[in-house]
């Protein structure tokens, strides 16, 4: 099992939207759900 189904896993047994955990930890949802789907994180600048 990939680490980001693990965490949407443990936030949907939460029950926690990608919306709120994303403002949560201070990024942006589109970021976030990458890191659900397997993406990556980019860098600034």
């Amino acid at each position: 099992m990939r680490i980001g189904h693990k965490i949407k896993l443990l936030r949907e047994m939460r029950g926690y939207s990608q919306k709120a955990v994303a403002k949560k930890i201070e990024m942006s949802t589109t970021g976030y759900g990458n890191i659900e789907r397997g993406g990556g994180l980019k860098k600034k600048g």
